[in-house]
């Protein structure tokens, strides 16, 4: 999945994301990192879900992959390590 982030494209290796379940008001879906590590994302807009999607796709490159180790908590670390490989930055 491509996404844009301060003018600069960056694109994920593969999809990671799988539908778990679906009700009327809300969507779990599951992002598989290239670690084996699973985490669930709610979607609301279920009509949009590949905009909600794309922008947890952005939440986490800025917060994780993006960010100095200095800032960041051992279990953080291991999250932009996985960001990072999902992107294959570096």
């Amino acid at each position: 999945m491509k996404v844009h982030h301060k003018g600069v494209e960056y694109d994920t290796i593969y999809s990671p994301f799988f539908r778990i379940s679906s009700c009327e008001d809300f969507a779990i879906y599951g992002i598989r990192y290239p670690s084996g590590r699973l985490d669930d994302v709610l979607i609301f807009e279920q009509d949009e879900y590949i905009v909600e999607l794309k922008q947890y796709l952005v939440y986490i490159l800025e917060q994780y992959g993006l960010e100095e180790d200095d800032m960041l908590t051992p279990k953080a670390k291991e999250l932009k390590a996985d960001v990072k490989a999902l992107f294959g930055i570096d």
